[in-house]
């Protein structure tokens, strides 16, 4: 990536000569100026990652990006956290990024050459590389969800571990023993810290969770995760869907091949997007705080503009277990035979 010091030697220039060609601000001569931007174009330089310095003043516009707006999830988000800005008196300006590395970049190059004060953002895997640019950028950042594992940058979490081990103790509590979890891809910290959460609660009572992951977070997924357990011939009483449109997919196909739920299996999700209450059986999830994640989100990076050099902090806020009906209690002797 070409920098200031690219840029001016190409021109034949000084470095703040480079500077002041592109803020505009100080006249340059105009054969000087004109030598900076054939470079600029020929490099490809972003002028959007220079120094957070050469910036005139704040626009009150925070970036928001996430994975997917289609996903009812990233929905929650945008809502509240548009809802935090506007509050404050700033304004968001939204990156979807498609599940998409490359398209990630991209979003996140826009977004600072728009003179953002600040992102949120959920990144596309554990890989992203927007980190990095962010850094170089000196642009005030916070995760959320799929949060990036960077000490320097705030984190604001659900409890990932915990909601698997809410959802692995209302098993238990139902009597449930032969338990399949389907799972996120492996390559988002989330996926597996959900799993290890479930697993590991019965692990400690002898059981072995099986497990199967998915390709996305996504109704799909849950559909051709279900096609899978059933082809190995797994015997289980009960899924646990590390969202709920996980979950609806692994429904839908457990009915579509004769399997009724709850009576014959039951399922658990994550998430509790509304469409969970509108499916039938209405379904049994762990619920993710999405507005005080959201919030807090706002606040830490509005404080991380005004304190960019303070330490970073991570905070998990507890999910909530949401019964409904999709969960069936299994009587002694079922349980003894699970």
């Amino acid at each position: 990536m070409a920098s200031v010091k690219d840029v001016s030697r190409l021109a034949g220039v000084s470095a703040s000569t480079v500077s002041r060609v592109i803020r505009g601000s100080t006249p340059v001569e105009e054969s000087k100026r004109l030598r900076v931007l054939e470079a600029v174009e020929r490099l490809n330089y972003r002028p959007n990652l220079i120094a957070r310095g050469l910036r005139n003043r704040s626009g009150k516009l925070i970036g928001l990006m996430v994975p997917e707006i289609m996903n009812e999830t990233f929905a929650a988000f945008i809502s509240h956290v548009e809802e935090a800005c506007v509050k404050r008196g700033f304004t968001m300006i939204l990156g979807n990024t498609h599940e998409d590395p490359a398209i990630e970049e991209k979003v996140v190059n826009n977004l600072v050459g728009m003179n953002v004060d600040g992102i949120i953002i959920s990144g596309v895997s554990d890989a992203s590389a927007v980190m990095g640019i962010l850094k170089a950028s000196r642009v005030p950042v916070v995760g959320i969800d799929r949060a990036l594992e960077d000490e320097q940058a705030d984190r604001v979490l659900a409890g990932n571990r915990e909601a698997g081990e809410m959802a692995a103790s209302y098993f238990w509590h139902m009597g449930h023993r032969s338990l399949v979890c389907i799972s996120g891809p492996e390559s988002i910290r989330l996926s597996r810290e959900r799993l290890e959460g479930f697993a590991a609660f019965f692990a400690q009572r002898g059981i072995e969770v099986n497990h199967i992951s998915g390709e996305k977070f996504d109704y799909e997924s849950g559909i051709e995760c279900v096609r899978r357990v059933l082809e190995r011939g797994i015997d289980f009483t009960g899924i646990w869907a590390e969202n709920d449109m996980f979950a609806i997919g692994a429904m839908r196909e457990l009915q579509r091949q004769g399997r009724r739920v709850p009576e014959d299996i039951s399922i658990i999700g994550m998430d509790d997007i509304k469409t969970a209450q509108m499916v039938q059986p209405a379904l049994t999830t762990v619920r993710q705080p999405y507005r005080e994640i959201s919030e807090t989100a706002v606040a830490f990076l509005l404080e991380r503009i005004e304190k960019p050099g303070a330490a970073a902090r991570r905070v998990v806020i507890a999910p909530e277990l949401v019964i409904r009906d999709s969960v069936s209690r299994l009587p002694p002797a079922a349980q003894d035979r699970a």
